[in-house]
């Protein structure tokens, strides 16, 4: 299976097959997927002016999301997943 996709925040079934991931990674194990991540700025073909157009007009969270690939926190979150993480 082949998935392609921006991030959309820390949720869905897309974030936790990549969660995963990185949490294999972290425990020195073979992580179950082979991943690939490209970033707006990895493609020759994507103007770094338009990109820089994009950052100003959805701002910087949307922009790391859509352009940079970043799982963030979900905007409307009362916690970040990171403090969650850390009560465990």
């Amino acid at each position: 299976m082949i998935a392609l996709s921006t991030p959309l925040g820390q949720r869905g079934w897309f974030w936790e097959a990549w969660d995963k991931c990185d949490t294999a990674e972290r425990e020195g194990r073979q992580p179950a997927w082979s991943r690939v991540r490209v970033k707006a700025t990895d493609c020759p073909r994507v103007d770094p002016e338009w990109l820089k157009q994009e950052r100003f007009e959805i701002g910087e969270h949307w922009y790391l999301q859509e352009y940079e690939t970043e799982f963030r926190d979900v905007i409307d979150a009362v916690f970040s997943l990171e403090d969650i993480r850390a009560v465990y």
